[in-house]
């Protein structure tokens, strides 16, 4: 039996690796790799998530949003060029100034007109981490969830709140996605399709595994699909779900 090599640089994946997580392990020497790592799978180690596809489309936003674009799943309407160029799309509401690549946990800017548009267009248009955005209509929906999928079965669902909303606040720094917010286990029944697109997402995207991050308008009961995440930040109660479902679907694997 072998024990998984886990390739992650995110803080919040660090009790992956405490002693005894894993118990007896795997038959099979197995590698779960969380986001873009510089680390190759070792020799004779099988990867899950291949560091491929996560290249392709899990790091690269503009790819991401193409390609579930191409499955049908419903996502924010991106803008071609700078904002001020389509004004009569981004008049009627607010934009979000997206980062393409390595968002680091401050990836997302919301600017509310486009009076606000223009006046943050030098820094948006500018040099360093204003030039590696990507713009998209801001949906307005009524909840965000984050839904954690591994192989085609939702294995954890949270919801974002406001912080002081939290399970547990002195957890939750290292799984926030905005300062404001963090998230908490969601109870009862959300809509169908929407959970499956969450599934159709992490599955077309090649991903074993992955948190979808999906809003929800009530009214309509619409909802969009803002983005698949291949490291995303958890609770110990999300890992303690990862590792239960690692061991379920890959505890008797055998190439």
């Amino acid at each position: 039996m072998y024990q998984p090599i886990i390739l992650s640089t995110h803080e919040s994946h660090i009790p992956f690796r405490a002693e005894g997580v894993w118990g007896d392990g795997f038959k099979s020497k197995i590698v779960f790799r969380f986001g873009e790592t510089s680390t190759d799978t070792p020799d004779g180690y099988t990867s899950f998530n291949r560091r491929k596809m996560i290249s392709r489309y899990s790091v690269d936003k503009r790819a991401q949003k193409a390609r579930l674009d191409e499955a049908g799943i419903m996502t924010p309407l991106l803008l071609s060029g700078p904002p001020s160029s389509r004004p009569g799309e981004t008049t009627s509401g607010a934009i979000m100034a997206k980062r393409i690549n390595h968002s680091h946990g401050i990836g997302m800017v919301k600017l509310e007109d486009l009076p606000q548009v223009m006046n943050n267009l030098r820094w948006i248009l500018g040099t360093g981490w204003g030039s590696r955005y990507m713009f998209e209509v801001f949906e307005r929906v009524d909840a965000e969830y984050r839904v954690h999928v591994v192989r085609d079965v939702i294995i954890h669902v949270d919801k974002k709140v406001p912080r002081e909303e939290a399970e547990d606040v002195s957890e939750e720094v290292v799984c926030r996605n905005l300062d404001t917010h963090s998230f908490r286990t969601v109870g009862g029944m959300l809509p169908w399709d929407m959970l499956h697109d969450c599934i159709v997402a992490v599955r077309t995207l090649g991903l074993d595994f992955g948190a979808v991050d999906v809003g929800l308008r009530d009214e309509g009961r619409e909802h969009f699909v803002f983005e698949v995440n291949s490291a995303p930040g958890m609770r110990q109660r999300v890992v303690d779900a990862y590792v239960k479902a690692f061991k379920q679907e890959w505890g008797e694997w055998e190439p």
